[in-house]
């Protein structure tokens, strides 16, 4: 067998494992402590080989901000439930891929001009997983965003402000009575 060629299978089979490693662990929690104590040691390397994007950072328009829906449902006897999607620093391994999926949906429910449709069977399927269809008087959609700092900011002082804007309400059918 070919030595270079031997040794070529070698080196492209490590390159995808640390690949594959770095892909796990540069998005995990901040509290993991692989990426603690082992990323730091690795980032000048992937920051010089250009490795660092991250999955919200999409060319040629990456994402400036962070945002998600907020649901804030008014019930007959005067009181609220809210609604907003679990944290990621919440969520487990598989949870997180399952979020990741979900992620452009809340994207897309928080957006003013966003289809009605979209809008009234997200509202229908959170009133419904939630046993609230009896009982719901009203319905507000939120959209809360936070701006993403560039990278090379990450370490400023302080967290970026969270806004809230209202983008819209909802009123159930009123149910005849026969």
């Amino acid at each position: 067998m070919d030595i270079i060629a031997e040794l070529t299978r070698i080196m492209t089979n490590i390159f995808i494992l640390v690949m594959l490693f770095w892909m796990v662990f540069w998005d995990s929690e901040l509290n993991n402590p692989v990426k603690k104590y082992w990323m730091p040691k690795m980032k000048p390397v992937f920051l010089w080989l250009g490795l660092t994007a991250e999955w919200k950072m999409f060319s040629p328009d990456p994402f400036l901000y962070n945002s998600w829906p907020i649901l804030k449902i008014f019930l007959q006897d005067g009181g609220f439930f809210l609604w907003e999607p679990t944290q990621g620093t919440q969520l487990n391994f598989i949870q997180k891929i399952r979020y990741k999926k979900s992620h452009k949906f809340y994207h897309e429910v928080g957006k003013a001009n966003a289809s009605f449709y979209t809008k009234v069977d997200f509202i229908t399927y959170i009133l419904h997983k939630h046993g609230l269809n009896d009982q719901c008087a009203k319905v507000e959609v939120y959209r809360v965003h936070q701006n993403i700092r560039p990278f090379d900011k990450q370490s400023d002082a302080g967290t970026p402000r969270i806004c809230k804007q209202l983008v819209y309400t909802y009123n159930p059918p009123k149910q005849s009575v026969l």
